[in-house]
């Protein structure tokens, strides 16, 4: 059966025109029930983002053994540990049981990628290669971590109690997590890992700037560095969204886990201890609104998860002020914030061309996903 998004990767193949494209749309929508096919079609349409996360239950399945073997693996090296070192020994003789850890962390890195060769590369199975993606990361992280740390025992540094070292060892292990997710990306091309590695690559630059800078005693500037790293990783992902217009490839997969990503640090970074002040909500209704609109142009539904939790926040605070409610302060709000996602879900298509004829113009409608007629 031909569905919406086939018809929309025959237009982007330049197999037909959008006018026989949407002739044909016309012909399926006049169809009498009684000569359409029984059942449900839960194939992708055009107005989908495209979300694949499952592969069906046996990629579930596998997920939750990785899950129960990294553990497993994980308590294993960590009794490894005391039976080799001792509780204690590491006081004594420092040098000792962090190059043991890198060892061990090393061949626990090793199982990951000889996993993966299987489940990423051969099955394709998107759940447990998610699951195996952040236990490498994780893993390569702590060896890096644990590395970093060795070495400055070994050269006398004093890292147990030298603070600027174990900043930089935190900073290691987030450079070789870093190194890890850009090779699983470079061999594996899942889309999900743009996810992890830009939170990653975040941190790094959260943690060289707290270095130089000392965040923690300027709020502006932290503000100012979450704000600028949303916008980064939102113009990566509209950079990926501009290559694939039709969201026919995984480039639009890779800009979903972008766009998901950006917009809690941009709206974060607006309403930034802001909430308890006088009139916030107001603030926060207009953040939510320009939000809206924004992803509705864009046809990102991703863009407005983050900002549904201070919606939900200030909705709260105005109904809990409010003398008409009582009791049901808690259950109104809701009631109000699930109706309004409903609603914008059910009639996004709707919405969306209304304000992307009305505010967007012409050669810039030609640069975003078809409005669905």
């Amino acid at each position: 059966m031909l569905t919406s998004s086939h018809l929309d990767k025959a237009v982007a193949q330049a197999i037909i025109s959008d006018e026989q494209a949407s002739a044909l749309r016309e012909i399926a929508r006049t169809v009498p029930e009684s000569e359409q096919a029984e059942g449900i079609d839960f194939s992708v349409s055009s107005e989908d983002e495209p979300f694949r996360l499952l592969k069906g239950f046996r990629d579930f399945f596998i997920a939750i053994g990785i899950v129960i073997l990294a553990i497993g693996l994980s308590m294993l090296a960590e009794d490894s540990f005391q039976l080799v070192i001792g509780k204690n020994v590491g006081r004594a003789d420092p040098g000792k049981p962090s190059w043991f850890a890198s060892i061990v962390l090393i061949s626990l890195v090793a199982v990951s990628l000889t996993i993966s060769e299987w489940v990423t590369k051969s099955q394709r199975l998107p759940l447990s290669s998610l699951v195996l993606t952040l236990i490498f990361a994780v893993w390569m992280g702590l060896f890096g971590a644990t590395t970093f740390y060795s070495l400055a025992i070994s050269i006398g540094l004093g890292a147990e109690n030298n603070k600027s070292v174990l900043d930089i060892m935190l900073f290691a292990g987030v450079l070789f997590a870093i190194l890890a997710l850009i090779y699983y990306y470079r061999r594996y091309r899942l889309p999900f890992v743009l996810f992890p590695l830009a939170i990653a690559v975040i941190l790094g630059v959260t943690l060289v700037f707290d270095l130089l800078l000392g965040l923690d005693k300027s709020p502006i500037a932290s503000r100012i560095l979450i704000g600028s790293c949303g916008i980064g990783v939102l113009i990566a992902a509209m950079l990926f969204d501009v290559k694939d217009r039709f969201r026919t490839t995984r480039l639009s997969e890779c800009a979903f886990w972008l766009h998901l990503l950006a917009a809690p640090l941009i709206v974060h970074s607006i309403l930034y201890d802001s909430l308890e002040a006088p009139n916030s909500s107001i603030l926060v209704f207009l953040v939510v609104l320009v939000l809206a609109v924004f992803a509705l142009i864009i046809d990102r539904r991703a863009m407005l998860v983050s900002a549904l939790i201070y919606l939900g926040y200030s909705l709260f605070t105005i109904i809990k002020d409010s003398r008409y409610f009582g009791e049901f302060n808690i259950s109104i709000s809701f009631v109000i914030l699930g109706a309004f996602v409903l609603g914008l879900g059910l009639g996004w298509s709707q919405i969306r061309r209304f304000f992307v004829n009305y505010l967007v113009s012409q050669a810039v409608r030609e640069k975003l996903p078809p409005v669905v007629d």
